[in-house]
Parts: structure tokens; sequence; C-alpha cells
């Protein structure tokens, strides 16, 4: 492991003189070097992409701008474990907000007069998609906890016209709470 240390040490210090060969070669044995360390510490591959993708690009933004006090290696990899200690934090964050929303709709307890409600949604949920599909699946899509951002890649809009047709579809989903039927 030290060889590979000193190889990154050398490699980062031929970068640092304007040497493009040696700097590609750097971030090619730091990638190397990271996924080994993160597949040690993280389960899902993907966690593990995103934590190394998170580390090279701190690093690629940082380089030649920090100082290093002992090593360049040893400054990555310290770059490279704070990314895996925030996702662990991450990941724990999102953990305890599943288990609170969970415990919450567990304490939850449907009166009839929601099921009814909620029956009456599907049922105009369900003419809308004859009608529109677009608009029904908009509704579903934000109902579901999609943010913005990832509704519109799904669906190919831009955020302004992703806000007129939830606003639409929101007027066509109270139109036929309110009459029972869709009205276009």
């Amino acid at each position: 492991m030290s060889g590979m240390t000193s190889r990154i040490n050398d490699l980062y210090e031929e970068a640092l003189r304007g040497n493009k060969p040696a700097k590609e070669e750097l971030f090619e044995f730091l990638y190397a070097s990271f996924r080994v360390f993160v597949r040690q510490k993280i389960v899902d591959a993907d966690d593990r992409e995103d934590v190394v993708q998170a580390a090279m690009a701190k690093i690629a933004a940082k380089i030649g701008s920090v100082q290093i006090a002992v090593s360049f290696a040893a400054w990555a990899h310290s770059v490279l474990k704070g990314e895996a200690l925030e996702h662990y934090r991450r990941k724990s964050l999102t953990q305890r907000k599943l288990e609170e929303v969970s415990s919450e709709q567990d304490a939850l307890s449907w009166p009839e007069e929601d099921s009814t409600l909620i029956g009456r949604i599907k049922d105009c949920l369900a003419k809308m998609n004859k009608v529109n599909r677009r608009y029904a699946r908009i509704l579903n899509l934000h109902y579901q906890g999609y943010t913005t951002q990832e509704v519109c890649r799904k669906l190919g809009v831009t955020r302004d016209n992703l806000y007129v047709v939830l606003s639409r579809a929101r007027s066509m989903l109270r139109s036929c709470m309110d009459e029972g039927d869709i009205t276009r």
C-alpha cells in the first residue's frame, strides 16, 4: 500500500507542475484506491459509487488550492472518509424519518369518512387518467414524494411547465371531487 501511496504523491507533484497525463493517472489511481476502500465500508454498490464520485469531485475542485500537511494521498483519503461518514449520516437520518412516518401512519386509523374520500380520489384519478394521462401521472408522482426535479426528468418537462400542468391537474381533480366527473 505504501508503494501506491508514494506513487499517488509523486503523481500529485507532477500534476502540480502542469503534467496533464500525470494528473489523469493520479485520478485513476485515486479512483481505484477509493473503490477498494469503500467496498470494505459500504454494502450497496450504488452508494459506494456515489461516495467515491463525491470524494473525487471534491478533490478535483480543491486540487492545487489546498495546503497539504502530510501527504496528498493521506489528504485524499481523509476526504473519502469524510464522504463515507456523511453518507452514513444521511442514511441514518433518512432511516429515522422513514421510521417516524411509518409509526405515524400505523398510529392513524382511517375513519369510514376518510376511506370513502380515498375511494373518491382514486375514482377521480382513474377518470383523469382516461382523459389526460399526463395530469394523472404528475399528481401521482407528486403525491408519492418525488421532487420537482425528479418529476421533470421523468416526464421530460421544464420546471415552469410542470407547475402549470400540476395546477391544471389539481383543478381537474378538484372539479371531479366536487362534481363527480371530469370536465376539460
